[in-house]
């Protein structure tokens, strides 16, 4: 799976693209490793705030983006947060560093995909690459609503030259994510 060739199927069939922006994000945590968060998004032109809660920053923030949109986008109830890596770039001259982190997803079929990002603050770079990984998983799902409408459409109108081609891209995304929930 090629996130990058997904993000071109994007560009070239979805009319509305789905976007999410990370405005600011604060964080509580407490002795008995629960944490608290409240993240401040831009989605398109719309400005929302959620909250969730769990063990840590990005468990919290993994609760509070993704319970708020698998209501409408179901196919993000299969995905779990795997694992993060953190990486701090020793090279760099100055005294900020220079942060990396990947975080990974598998889905349903155990398939893991990673998203990264980079920063000079831990906290930050993490809620954004989980702001990355939402706002490309819900385009996946909305390119699979898609792409199963045009090929139904190509197979009534007798388009085999253009039946292959949206087969192709409908296989690509299904290597992300698990859709049964949603057929």
């Amino acid at each position: 799976m090629n996130k990058e060739q997904l993000r071109e199927f994007f560009r070239e069939y979805l009319q509305d693209i789905f976007t999410l922006d990370l405005l600011d994000y604060s964080l509580q945590e407490f002795a008995d490793s629960e944490s608290t968060i409240k993240i401040k998004v831009k989605e398109g032109e719309k400005a929302r705030t959620l909250k969730g809660s769990g063990v840590g920053l990005l468990d919290s923030a993994y609760s509070a983006l993704f319970s708020h949109y698998q209501k409408k986008h179901t196919s993000l109830n299969t995905l779990a947060l795997h694992d993060a890596y953190f990486q701090i770039d020793h090279k760099a001259e100055i005294l900020k560093s220079n942060m990396r982190i990947k975080i990974q997803f598998k889905n349903s079929r155990g398939y893991i995909t990673d998203f990264t990002s980079n920063g000079s603050s831990m906290g930050l770079t993490g809620v954004t690459a989980l702001v990355d990984a939402l706002s490309f998983y819900v385009n996946c799902e909305t390119l699979f609503h898609r792409m199963r409408h045009l090929i139904k459409d190509a197979k009534d109108r007798g388009r085999g030259d253009v039946l292959s081609r949206y087969t192709y891209v409908l296989g690509q995304v299904v290597e992300v994510n698990d859709y049964s929930i949603i057929t």
